[in-house]
């Protein structure tokens, strides 16, 4: 029996290759939507077919036939006609007219952001009195349309003295790109860097090592993602903002940030160093006068995380002090303002001695010659003496109403010292991703971030200014 097409003005049969033929379908409704979209309206017979060529491409499925590997293509049970439907002599095929182009008025007076070229009545007039030729209309529609994808401008307004009605074309914005930041001002709003230079120097030691560690193709060039990780950091806006910005899929700009972190992470963690003994009172500022002999001050801080969702992870990060959920870090800053050393990160619950003795900033010290200068609250005083370091501390009110004058005199002097180091703390946190609660999903990432800022908080501008240091001799 040889298979044709049933179809009205088809006349395919199944000796023409790659072609495949389908039944009606036995639904009511489904077989009343197939006559009425191929127009037909006698009844068909029991065998009836329509070939395939009345439907589309995404109407039909793949199925593998056999263990050889062939597929045959399968119609889907909801499909309906939608190609090559049969034409009546009686039916009118409607053509859209194009949208009418809007004319534009007499450019009098003028005002334009870029080139625009000026269409004057002798050209908008040639035509029929109702408008413009069919001819001229194409052209107008065709300039319009390539001044828009080519303008640099983003709006632009010709005014008629007669009408003052305004033409506005409105052109799509680049994205976010590393050389729109002119200054150092504009530098500072998105990153918190205030120096261009210190911007470049980075991006060319980032060049360096993204070719070493990443032969495949970039979606963003090195200063675009170093931009990108800086305003993450700076701002901690989200990865899909960040995609809006800089035009990159949301989950391309989380596998960059990652990737972008890391290596950011190696090249600034040489920015934060535990200087020497001679180079920290080389550069000892006047109010260390009394301490002179001070390497390192500590202090603990700690970040907002999101609540974990297992049981033990939640008690190692809860944190009694902050009353949260929270990542503990030690900071150790030279007397100068430097910050010398970063701990990896601890749950808000660890103890200020214990993440002190595990850090091993203790050990970086020299016995029997450097003090360690602390806040009130933090109980060192066992692995000092252990470590055959001095302890320089506030004193403690204790059983006492009230302090001795000597009390009173050194708990003032020490804090006029470690009020300069507290603001290095403070610059720390001036970058957002640290004030606000650390997503769980970047958990893995916390300690890359935290040497990424203090890096860059070291190679920003100095805190103490030149004259609050001693005159180098």
């Amino acid at each position: 029996m040889v298979r044709y097409c049933s179809v009205p003005q088809c006349n395919t049969y199944c000796t023409e290759h790659g072609i495949s033929f389908h039944s009606f379908p036995k639904d009511k409704e489904l077989r009343k939507a197939w006559l009425v979209k191929l127009r037909i309206g006698k009844s068909l017979p029991k065998y009836a077919m329509a070939c395939s060529k009345h439907f589309a491409d995404e109407q039909f499925k793949k199925v593998k036939k056999d263990n050889r590997g062939y597929t045959r293509r399968i119609l889907l049970p909801s499909a309906v006609p939608s190609c090559n439907i049969p034409v009546r002599p009686h039916d009118t095929v409607r053509i859209r007219r194009k949208d009418p182009v809007r004319r534009i008025p007499t450019a009098s007076l003028t005002t334009c952001q870029g080139e625009v070229p000026v269409f004057t009545d002798e050209v908008l007039s040639s035509g029929d009195e109702d408008g413009i030729h069919p001819r001229q209309e194409e052209d107008l529609q065709n300039t319009l349309e390539e001044l828009g994808a080519t303008t640099p401008t983003t709006k632009c307004s010709t005014r008629d003295a007669s009408s003052q009605a305004n033409t506005y074309i409105e052109v799509e914005k680049a994205p976010l790109r590393h050389d729109m930041v002119k200054t150092d001002s504009q530098l500072a709003a998105l990153t918190g860097i205030g120096s261009l230079q210190l911007m470049r120097n980075i991006c060319g030691e980032f060049t360096e090592i993204r070719q070493q560690v990443s032969r495949r193709g970039y979606s963003l060039c090195d200063a675009d993602l170093v931009l990108m990780v800086m305003i993450k950091l700076y701002h901690n806006i989200s990865f899909n903002f960040l995609a809006v910005l800089f035009s990159v899929h949301r989950t391309t700009v989380s596998n960059l940030f990652t990737e972008g972190l890391a290596i950011l992470a190696h090249i600034l963690r040489e920015a934060v160093f535990f200087p020497s003994t001679h180079s920290v009172q080389s550069n000892l500022p006047v109010h260390f006068e009394k301490f002179a002999s001070t390497r390192v001050v500590l202090d603990c801080t700690e970040v907002p995380i999101e609540k974990p969702k297992d049981l033990q992870s939640r008690i190692l990060t809860y944190s009694q002090y902050k009353k949260c959920h929270s990542a503990k870090i030690l900071i150790g800053c030279a007397p100068s303002g430097l910050i010398s050393f970063v701990s990896e990160s601890y749950g808000g619950r660890a103890s200020d001695s214990i993440i002190t003795k595990e850090s091993g900033v203790l050990e970086l010290c020299t016995p029997f010659q450097d003090h360690v200068m602390v806040d009130k609250g933090f109980l060192i005083d066992t692995l000092c003496n252990d470590a055959n370091l001095e302890l320089i501390r506030p004193p403690f009110l204790k059983q006492r109403k009230q302090m001795s004058e000597l009390d009173a005199l050194r708990n003032q002097e020490i804090a006029c010292a470690r009020v300069h180091v507290e603001r290095s703390i403070q610059r720390l946190k001036a970058y957002k991703i640290l004030q606000q609660k650390f997503s769980a999903q970047m958990l893995p990432l916390f300690d890359m971030v935290m040497q990424v800022v203090a890096g860059l908080v070291n190679l920003s501008k100095p805190i103490l200014a030149s004259n609050r240091f001693f005159a180098q001799q």
